[in-house]
């Protein structure tokens, strides 16, 4: 994502793109968390938590389909994962210029 922002960049007659990643569990991840995760990505980008309401109105707005998912692992330790699809989202293995692209 980062390196597609970049791409953007080049052309100075485009808006800036500011990324934002929104929690879809808003009870795991604080808001130091979502700071810190953010630094993950590209330098602007927004990440956001909030209420489980506020969350929903976000998803639904972004029509992003989300289901928690609580298992363990082959060594028994616990794993608490969060699983999110945009309805029309683009792989991680995306090349940034399709990004750029779509």
């Amino acid at each position: 994502m980062g390196r597609a922002i970049d791409i953007l960049e080049e052309d100075a007659s485009l808006p800036k793109v500011v990324p934002i990643f929104i929690t879809v569990d808003p009870h795991r991840d604080s808001v130091a968390q979502m700071k810190e995760y953010a630094k993950d990505f590209h330098h602007r980008t927004v990440a956001l938590t909030g209420t489980a309401e506020q969350v929903a109105r976000a998803t639904r707005a972004f029509r992003v389909y989300f289901s928690n998912v609580d298992h363990r692992d082959e060594d028994d330790d616990d794993y608490v994962g969060t699983w999110a699809r945009p309805a029309d989202s683009l792989g991680r293995s995306t090349p940034p210029p399709s990004l750029v692209f779509s």
